[in-house]
């Protein structure tokens, strides 16, 4: 009800509560601009208001200061509106939980939750983009229920408080803000991906803290105890109530929270906190969209990370770490993520960067005993014993500089592999990809060539060894020998050769040795400098049972076109392996060793000399 008063009564006056007082217009709009005075108050001005009172949301001149930010703050809180939107987000949350372990109970599982996680292999190499949205609304696959209780204590406080403060516009813009936070935290610094609503709670406590700081004094009075470093009481009382109720419910056992991601926690905190401070929301300033822009902008940022960053991989494995392959002498480059998770499949170690992501890289070092076991080994049977599956060969990858490239496909799976050969040590690098529909948009592949291309092979130990020990007695026939064999294995043909070469004109028992492993070099490597036959003269009258010298000198003969002196030498050697093996018929083993020798020379012959005649 209006009362009237005369018009000699030009003093302004102030109603609040029933009681009436002198105001000073100034003072009352400064105070309304920062919310000090709550706006239901009345005033009784005549040039404002005429001869009555008028509330002060009617009086025109009032308005801007009405409007300010912090006048709307203060009247907002002062509404107390119901938090309809936290209290949709929380059951929302905790339906979600339900729905989880409903699912994860079914035959099967729920294979799926490993496609709606957030993390570096998730997203960057996996495609999986959408794991910085899907992240939040799951929780921990053993008691997704309980998980989600945790949070949504902290959210329905925190959350209440932020939606009474900033609206529910502004709401959605601090849980985008701690959603994307949090997911750039866990994609760009954790090796291991998360999941679960903390990270929003999280954001909802830094933004409950930074409404405070943002607006200070603007805070009505009864109200400030909720903002600022005032709700930190509730805070810990929340966080010390859901923990006694977790392990309460686990008998005893921490629950989630022993598998927190602090890195997560972390960043929706700050991401809570940015939201809160950069750009002002609707309730504060009407401008239409602005809150849906903001929370768009925020939602977007994880996203566009995880689809730009793997385009360029050296970027996108931001630290990258060198690691030793331990006895294989090779070395590489990688992101950090993977080192903490190494693998194995039969003798090929690598790497995951997520150990739930069966998707490894390799990079090892194998050794063949024979330079036709090494060519004559099946990598597809290989493969496919290791991994339990049926693979075919597929078309081969990208050329990759220095490797040889190959792979197989599954039904399941695709392999790639890149090999670099030294003499009888393989080096291998190679990476399995999961086929599940899901794409990666090469971000895989791409990231583990880039970790292929950087792999330095070293000599191999055995060679080191051999060359530190030759280099402090180089004159000695043993360290010589040694040495020339570890230089053989590792395809260093021309090294070997010149060692033996000195060792052939010893006349102490060396000689023999050396012939022996320089016709193992001559008929495995191509030493660029290739020696005439005549060395090998005095070799040829070895014992018939010295096969180590006749198989090898007849098909190096034999490869070198020498065919009248390789095939009388084996004409020769088979009518005196004839006689020995009548005269030896007890001795088995020696035959088989005779016989087998007396065949891969005669398969010399025919495939080097079947055109040629002895007297060629």
């Amino acid at each position: 009800m209006l009362e009237s008063v005369s018009a000699t009564e030009a003093e302004p006056v102030l109603r609040i509560d029933g009681e009436n007082g002198p105001v000073d217009l100034v003072d009352l709009e400064d105070d309304l601009r920062w919310g000090r005075i709550s706006p239901d108050a009345e005033l009784m001005y005549p040039p404002w208001t005429g001869a009555f009172y008028l509330p002060l949301t009617e009086v025109r001149q009032l308005r801007d200061a009405l409007g300010a930010p912090a006048a709307r703050l203060a009247a907002r809180l002062r509404s107390r509106a119901f938090p309809w939107a936290t209290v949709a987000m929380a059951l929302a949350i905790f339906g979600g939980a339900i729905v989880q372990s409903l699912l994860s109970r079914a035959p099967g599982g729920a294979p799926w939750l490993i496609h709606g996680r957030v993390g570096w292999d998730a997203a960057l190499l996996n495609g999986q983009w959408w794991g910085a949205w899907t992240a939040h609304i799951l929780h921990w696959d053993q008691a997704p229920v309980l998980h989600a209780f945790a949070n949504i204590t902290f959210i329905l406080y925190c959350g209440m408080r932020v939606e009474q403060a900033w609206g529910v516009g502004g709401l959605m813009r601090v849980v985008a803000g701690a959603m994307a936070g949090g997911a750039l935290a866990v994609m760009l610094l954790s090796d291991l991906p998360v999941v679960g609503s903390s990270m929003i709670a999280f954001g909802l406590i830094g933004a409950q803290v930074a409404i405070g700081f943002r607006m200070d004094e603007s805070i009505p009075r009864g109200w400030r105890g909720m903002y600022g470093w005032g709700n930190l009481l509730a805070v810990i009382i929340i966080f010390s109530l859901n923990k006694v109720i977790a392990s309460a419910m686990l008998g005893g056992y921490a629950g989630p929270g022993e598998g927190v991601s602090h890195l997560g926690h972390t960043g929706g905190l700050l991401g809570g906190v940015a939201a809160i401070f950069l750009g002002t929301p609707q309730i504060l300033r009407p401008r239409r969209g602005a809150d849906a822009a903001a929370t768009l902008g925020w939602l977007s940022l994880p996203v566009l990370v995880a689809l730009i960053l793997p385009l360029a991989p050296r970027l996108a494995g931001l630290r990258w770490v060198g690691v030793e392959v331990e006895h294989a002498a090779v070395s590489a480059r990688l992101p950090w993520f993977f080192l903490t998770h190494p693998v194995s499949v039969g003798s090929l170690r690598g790497w995951v960067a997520d150990p739930n992501n069966p998707e490894p890289v390799f990079l090892d070092r194998v050794a063949f005993s024979s330079y036709a076991d090494q060519s004559e080994t099946d990598w597809t049977a290989w493969w496919q014993r290791e991994l339990d599956a049926d693979l075919q060969p597929a078309p081969v990858p990208a050329a990759l500089d220095g490797w040889e490239g190959r792979a197989w496909v599954g039904e399941t799976r695709r392999v790639v592999e890149y090999q670099r050969q030294q003499g009888l040590y393989t080096i291998r690098g190679a990476w399995v990809e999961e086929r599940d529909g899901i794409s990666d948009l090469g971000a895989r592949e791409r990231m583990y060539r880039a970790i292929l291309s950087t792999a330095v092979v070293g000599d191999p130990a055995l060679l080191v060894t051999e060359s530190e020990k030759h280099g402090r007695n180089p004159r000695s026939p043993d360290r010589q020998y040694r040495y020339a064999y570890e230089l053989w294995r590792a395809g260093r043909a021309d090294e070997a050769d010149a060692l033996l070469a000195e060792l052939l004109g010893r006349t102490d028992g060396w000689e023999w040795d050396a012939a022996r492993l320089r016709l193992q070099l001559l008929t495995t490597l191509q030493p660029s400098t290739v020696p005439a036959s005549s060395w090998l003269a005095p070799f040829l009258a070895a014992p018939i049972t010295d096969m180590s010298v006749h198989r090898p000198a007849t098909i190096w003969l034999a490869s070198r076109g020498e065919c009248s002196l390789a095939q009388a030498h084996g004409a020769r050697i088979s009518t005196e392996a004839a006689a020995w093996i009548a005269e030896h018929e007890g001795e088995a083993r020696s035959i088989r060793t005779l016989e087998r020798g007396l065949a891969e020379m005669s398969a010399a012959l025919q495939a080097g000399c079947a055109s040629g005649s002895p007297e060629e």
